[in-house]
């Protein structure tokens, strides 16, 4: 479980809930490195399926590569 102020993987300080689902969280959180306000999408604990781990990572490299103003950016996974 993550709360307000923590730091996830070292560089986003969270701030406030924006929303949940069934597989994540999504943060409003400052990307300490480069001084802006990013969304950040926690997923739950996948080290029981590397499937679905796999599957998930290969996705936000196809999305990365996409750029369009109706597209989210995706700056890390």
């Amino acid at each position: 479980m993550v709360n307000p102020s923590d730091l996830v993987d070292s560089r986003y300080r969270l701030e406030r809930l924006l929303g949940t689902g069934g597989m994540s969280e999504v943060w409003l959180a400052e990307d300490t490195r480069l001084g802006r306000w990013v969304a950040v999408k926690l997923l739950r604990d996948l080290s029981s399926d590397r499937e679905l781990a796999a599957a998930l990572e290969s996705e936000a490299r196809v999305v990365a590569r996409l750029q369009h103003a109706s597209i989210v950016a995706v700056f890390d996974a």
